[in-house]
């Protein structure tokens, strides 16, 4: 073989674990974006620690197929079933965003670097 084939060859064979890298990050990335995000019900657990305040967790569920004013409930507040109250207050929340699969697209489709990490 003549030493220009063998030269392609050559870059071929160590440019192909970039290239497999790179078509596996575009396959995800497609997924990530073809992913709806009112497409899941999930559960969301939040811990809340404050100086001189009690430990608080609470559970909330979200539900796309629920009509748009109940689609988040609260499920429980440090393992017990909410009151009334606390209910009424999860209610009227602004929670933002609903967090989605989707929204990773925005990061892990942002262009990168690469570098070799083997100690040289």
């Amino acid at each position: 073989m003549s030493r220009t084939i063998l030269a392609a060859v050559a870059a071929v064979i160590l440019a192909a674990p970039e290239v497999r890298a790179d078509e596996l990050q575009n396959r995800v990335l497609a997924a990530m974006r073809a992913s709806r995000p009112d497409g899941f019900r999930f559960q969301r657990t939040s811990v809340t620690d404050r100086t001189g305040a009690a430990r608080t967790t609470v559970v909330e569920q979200y539900d796309p197929g629920r009509p748009a004013a109940q689609r988040w409930q609260l499920v429980s507040v440090d393992g017990r079933k909410p009151t009334a109250k606390e209910a009424a207050g999860s209610r009227k929340a602004k929670r933002g965003p609903v967090p989605a699969y989707a929204e990773l697209a925005k990061w892990f489709g942002a262009p990168a670097t690469r570098s070799d990490a083997s100690p040289g």
